[in-house]
C-alpha cells in the first residue's frame, strides 16, 4: 500500500487535466488510502489478529514467572523483598511490547525500504535508490543508537524503581 497510494495519487493527478471527472482513479485512491497505515483496514486487521497471540504470550510469560517464583526456596523469599520481586515480574510485560514492535514495526519498515528501493530503481534511477537507502539506514542507525542510550537510562530507572518497591 505504501507504493500503491503515491502511485495512484500520481495517476489521479494526471487524469484530472483530461476534462472529465476520473471516478475510477478517485475510487482506487480512496480504496488504497483506506487500506494503508495503522488506522487503515489492514492495520486494524493486524491488530485484531495479534490480540490472541499477545494475550497468550502474556499469559504464558506470567504463568512461567510465577511458577519460577513458587519453586524458589524459602530462603530466597525470606531474604528478598516481596515488592522488589513483584516489580521485576511486572516489568516482564515489556517483552510483549518488544515483540509487537519487532514483528510489526521493524520487519515492515525493512520490507518497505526494499520495495521502495526496487521501485526507485525501476521507475527513476539507481542514484535515487541509493539516496533513499542511505537516508533510511542513517535513520535506522540513529534510532538504534538512541534506543540504546534510552535503554541504559531505563535500566537505571527500573533498578531504582525496584529498590523503591523493595522498601515499600
Amino acid at each position: 500500500m505504501n507504493v500503491l497510494v503515491p502511485f495512484q495519487l500520481g495517476v489521479l493527478i494526471e487524469a484530472i487535466g483530461v476534462g472529465k471527472i476520473p471516478y475510477k482513479e478517485i475510487f482506487l485512491y480512496v480504496l488504497f488510502r483506506g487500506l494503508q497505515g495503522q488506522q487503515g483496514v489492514l492495520g486494524s486487521l493486524r491488530a485484531i489478529l495479534w490480540i490472541p497471540i499477545s494475550q497468550s504470550l502474556f499469559r504464558q510469560l506470567s504463568c512461567g514467572a510465577f511458577q519460577h517464583i513458587l519453586t524458589l526456596s524459602l530462603e530466597f523469599h525470606l531474604s528478598n523483598k516481596v515488592g522488589e520481586v513483584m516489580a521485576a515480574l511486572s516489568k516482564g510485560s515489556a517483552l510483549n511490547t518488544f515483540l509487537d514492535s519487532f514483528a510489526f514495526n521493524l520487519f515492515p519498515m525493512v520490507f518497505d525500504l526494499g520495495v521502495a528501493a526496487i521501485y526507485f530503481i525501476v521507475r527513476f534511477d539507481a542514484f535515487y535508490s541509493l539516496i533513499l537507502i542511505g537516508v533510511m539506514w542513517c535513520y535506522v542507525y540513529m534510532t538504534i543508537y538512541m534506543a540504546q542510550w534510552r535503554g541504559k537510562r531505563r535500566r537505571e530507572m527500573a533498578l531504582k524503581d525496584r529498590e523503591m518497591n523493595a522498601v515499600k
